[in-house]
């Protein structure tokens, strides 16, 4: 069970971490170091 989820929990990681950068590097309606699903 754990064998095989870690890898796709890495997986979810590395891809989330991914949209983070194209957001911040290719919208520029969004704040890279605020968007808006994170509080000030």
């Amino acid at each position: 069970m754990q064998n095989s989820f870690f890898p796709d929990s890495r997986n979810l990681i590395k891809d989330f971490r991914l949209f983070l950068f194209q957001i911040s590097t290719d919208s520029t309606q969004i704040p890279p170091l605020n968007p808006p699903w994170i509080p000030d």
